[in-house]
């Protein structure tokens, strides 16, 4: 098991914190973390392994705010991040809120108890995983999509699979693409529950698809008020 435990603001240039988990658990807690050109905090893994990340204060960055990759169970409990344009990082990423890419058989959740604010998405997650994945956030301000879930499971092509997906938005959602999108594969359920959104695409956008024959999956969609440039809810 890998600690890291910071109590004081952390700030650089390039990443406020890069860390690298080979194997087995990580374990991180921060406060307030400001990666002014690349990222905010940066995780990279192999799979097989486990990334817990706690933030008590602000994450900023002008590439990404938070960026996990290679894992196989990721659990991100945050405050506010921002992600403003700018300069841009490594890879080209620029503006982009939280983005959390996984692999393997784990359950992966994102929780921000403040605003996620982005020139790009304000949340992605990659769901190359078999377990469950869960995004809930209070509001998003977000240039294109401010919540987007590819659930593509674990596995090769139709025989890719994975757990329930459920997103939750408590409070305003702000894209200038879609308000919340998701392409759920073989999935065992999908459940969005959201508050208020406005969107300059679909409000919410949704491609629900079982290739196994003869199995059947739960969708259910809430949502207080939509505005949209194109569907309100686009379900297919």
């Amino acid at each position: 098991t890998t600690t890291v435990n910071a109590t004081g603001p952390i700030t650089g240039e390039s990443a406020g914190l890069r860390a690298y988990n080979g194997g087995g658990t990580m374990d991180i807690t921060v406060t307030s973390v400001d990666g002014e050109f690349g990222y905010g905090v940066a995780i990279g893994g192999e799979g097989g392994d486990s990334v817990s990340l706690t933030a008590t204060g602000a994450i900023t960055s002008e590439g990404r705010g938070v960026n996990v990759y290679g894992s196989e169970t990721v659990t991100l409990s945050l405050a506010s991040v921002t992600a403003p344009a700018g300069e841009g990082g490594e890879y080209g990423a620029t503006g982009e809120g939280v983005v959390v890419s996984t692999y393997g058989y784990g359950n992966n959740s994102i929780s921000a108890t403040g605003p996620i604010s982005a020139s790009l998405n304000g949340v992605r997650l990659d769901h190359n995983s078999s377990g469950d994945a869960t995004v809930s956030v209070t509001s998003v301000t977000a240039g294109e999509d401010g919540i987007r879930v590819n659930a593509g499971g674990y596995g090769e092509g139709e025989y890719a699979y994975s757990g329930n997906v459920s997103v939750t938005a408590t409070d305003t959602i702000t894209a200038g693409d879609d308000g919340i999108r998701v392409n759920a594969y073989n999935s065992d359920g999908l459940t969005i529950d959201a508050a208020d959104i406005t969107a300059g695409e679909d409000g919410i956008d949704v491609d629900f698809e079982n290739y196994y024959a003869g199995e059947t999956s739960d969708v259910t969609i809430t949502a207080d008020t939509i505005v949209a440039g194109n569907n309100g809810v686009d379900l297919y």
